[in-house]
């Protein structure tokens, strides 16, 4: 099989009536537009549930590359929920890279923005993908949700082994997933020029996280932050922001790390209005439970918090000196999962894929 080469959008596999319960295997081939370009999807009065609709719990979606940009300016049917892959997974999305671009602008008071690079909503198991997407999403009057992954990662479900290496911008935003109920394993959101973004348009609170933007249940295991994640508010509604996670009000963190600064400038950080209503920090911008946390590691300026109200963080140790010593020095704990010989500035992932 070679790559694969659209000129008009594919035709979508799975449906509500019908899921996809299929094996898809790529092996390993691309699937973009003519001449090697993304393949360009513009939305005007219909929509695009990604290349299989629905994944049921017998489908399987395997090595695959899908290069595509898609554009949404009006709403059509559920428009406003758009992702590469599917809008809905309750199988298996394995060794999935997805590439390119998810721009949706428009302002309206009745339908929300869904945007994700490769699933809105899962259910089953995301592992050894990665997402280079940009999700842009944009509504001045109700509320957006981007994820570098997946939008809603739901109970019972898992992303593992899985990176976001690109842009998430939105209202409730996480380089992983915007809202977490499942479990993220053994994954990453990193890039020299990667950031996941949220801006208040006074609707409610916005929050950002550089795994999750607002998680209510679920586990973080193994995973690590270096990337920009940053939020903006102009108005009374608070502005969370979190290396992790933005909002934490249940669930637990554990055996992960993050770095706050780059070239001793913060990267993890929110501006405020006239009411200063930001609550930022390395770890969690804020959170509903103590005790969340368990050998988390965080490496941070004088002037940074690993939470927004206070200066220690139980079950997190704050470590000092170099990147590369002190960081390895402190997860040489859990060796399996990282590779502390890595020649790299800070540890990466074993088990996990990258570009």
């Amino acid at each position: 099989m070679n790559d694969i080469e659209f000129e008009t959008v594919p035709q979508v596999l799975g449906s509500e009536a019908g899921y996809f319960n299929g094996t898809f295997d790529g092996a390993n081939h691309v699937l973009r537009g003519v001449e090697g370009e993304g393949l360009l999807i513009p939305l005007s009065n219909r929509t695009f549930n990604g290349l299989f609709g629905i994944i049921g719990a017998d489908g399987i979606v395997k090595n695959l590359t899908f290069n595509a940009n898609i554009s949404a300016t009006t709403i059509a049917d559920s428009a406003v929920q758009l992702s590469l892959i599917a809008t809905k997974n309750y199988g298996t999305i394995q060794n999935v890279v997805v590439l390119g671009s998810i721009t949706t602008v428009y302002n309206s008071d009745t339908y929300m923005i869904y945007n994700a690079g490769i699933v809105v909503h899962n259910y089953g198991l995301i592992t050894g993908c990665v997402s280079n997407v940009n999700v842009n999403s944009t509504n001045n009057n109700n509320s957006v949700y981007a994820g570098g992954i997946a939008v809603f990662n739901e109970s019972g479900a898992t992303i593992e082994k899985s990176g976001f290496v690109n842009n998430a911008s939105g209202q409730i935003v996480g380089g992983i997933c915007a809202i977490n109920y499942g479990n993220i394993t053994e994954c990453y959101f990193e890039g020299e020029n990667a950031n996941v973004s949220s801006s208040n348009n006074g609707i409610s609170a916005n929050y950002a996280g550089g795994l999750a933007g607002y998680m209510l249940a679920g586990q973080i295991s193994y995973c690590y932050v270096y990337g920009t994640v940053y939020a903006t508010t102009g108005t009374s509604q608070i502005a969370y922001v979190g290396g992790f996670v933005g909002r934490l009000t249940a669930g637990r963190i554990n055996n992960s790390f993050v770095i706050g600064y780059k070239n001793d400038s913060v990267i993890i950080s929110a501006v405020g209005g006239e009411l200063n209503t930001t609550k930022v920090g390395a770890v969690v911008g804020a959170s509903d439970k103590n005790n969340f946390a368990s050998n988390v590691v965080y490496q941070i300026l004088d002037n940074q918090k690993p939470i927004s109200n206070a200066t220690t963080l139980n079950g997190a140790e704050k470590v000092e000196a170099s990147l590369e010593i002190s960081i390895k020095n402190n997860i040489d704990s859990y060796s399996l999962y990282f590779d502390l010989s890595s020649a790299s500035e800070y540890p990466t992932l074993i088990n996990a894929k990258y570009l």
